[in-house]
């Protein structure tokens, strides 16, 4: 049986075999290194990420440094798991570091399915929470260098004007290619039941039959011609609206009797009542001959079913918005703040 160090001798060998391991795998930096650390599909993502980078900034070099330290932190991360390093309060961090992850991809996913619904300023904000308790857990362990590292990444991938020109560029260029494989890449780890980010092997808890083709089919039906849907009665509306719920339950594991709203702000969803009122909106000239930028009300000769037309629906939500929304002349502009404005008054921001 092997003696234990003396007492008072400042040696340990178990600390001077993880110091090893963490100096010589982050030589060994790369994203194969990486894949023995996390899955497959997290490394496939690694090289999207690369791709992003290379492209946006135009910089192969740069591009490759970015995920070189991406992969740095990942192999000396893991092994601080690994061996248990951590204490109790860097632990309840990393728990801190994987919900706002996952809602930073849930988030990230949400943007990319459904149009005009990108907030550069939600998305900068979670993954600053991310950098910031990222820095948190590494803090006793990983040196100067590391933090270095960790600021150099987020530097650049939560840069909420880079963030903004590729969601905003086109989806059948190349830019909108990458965006498909890295949402891609997260719709399967969360399929897996789980996503594993910087070698921290914490489960997300997802459902294993929430698919992504079960999330694009609610969704879908939701949103398929629901400006129908427009002046129907509450309890119509509500039915729905319990479908939308149930969805999010699912994806995010939330139990029956919690609240569920927090969830759905977390994936910038509207619930359908302003799903519905977005429609007719999108659709209408934007265009206005008065000062004000109001529109006439047609006449109508039923009360219900007249409220419910196109012609009086849309113009009467149109002059219900503020003013600065209604003087945009710039149809992606007007939709995205109109979807913002909408979320706002539905989660009372």
């Amino acid at each position: 049986m092997a003696e234990a160090a003396e007492p008072g001798s400042g040696f340990n060998s178990k600390s001077v075999a993880l110091r090893a391991q963490k100096k010589i795998l982050g030589k060994m930096a790369s994203k194969s290194v990486a894949k023995a650390f996390v899955d497959d599909t997290t490394g496939d993502l690694l090289d999207q990420m690369y791709r992003l980078a290379k492209l946006e900034s135009g910089n192969k070099k740069e591009a490759e440094k970015l995920v070189k330290d991406l992969v740095k932190i990942v192999v000396k991360i893991s092994i601080l798991f690994r061996n248990d390093q951590l204490n109790r309060d860097e632990i309840q961090v990393a728990e801190k570091f994987r919900k706002n992850f996952r809602s930073a991809a849930m988030t990230l996913i949400s943007f990319y399915e459904v149009d005009f619904s990108f907030d550069k300023k939600f998305l900068t904000k979670n993954l600053e929470d991310c950098r910031s308790q990222l820095h948190q857990i590494i803090e006793r362990h990983l040196t100067p260098k590391s933090h270095g590292r960790v600021d150099h990444v987020f530097n650049y991938y939560a840069d909420g004007d880079m963030l903004e020109r590729v969601f905003q560029a086109n989806r059948d260029g190349p830019f909108g290619v990458i965006l498909k494989n890295i949402v891609d890449n997260l719709n399967k780890l969360m399929e897996e039941g789980s996503l594993v980010m910087l070698g921290m092997h914490l489960k997300v808890p997802f459902v294993q039959e929430c698919t992504n083709t079960n999330l694009a089919l609610v969704i879908g039906c939701l949103n398929y011609c629901n400006s129908l849907l427009y002046g129907l009665p509450t309890s119509y509306i509500n039915k729905l609206q319990w479908v939308q719920k149930a969805e999010a339950r699912l994806i995010s594991n939330t139990m029956r009797f919690d609240h569920i709203s927090p969830v759905m702000k977390d994936l910038r969803w509207l619930p359908v009542k302003y799903r519905i009122l977005l429609k007719p909106q999108s659709n209408y000239n934007l265009q206005s001959n008065t000062k004000h930028l109001l529109l006439d009300l047609p006449n109508k000769t039923k009360k219900t079913t007249g409220d419910r037309a196109f012609f009086v629906a849309a113009p009467t939500l149109w002059n219900a918005l503020p003013h600065e929304l209604r003087a945009l002349s710039s149809l992606k502009t007007f939709m995205a703040w109109l979807k913002t404005h909408y979320f706002k008054l539905a989660f009372v921001l």
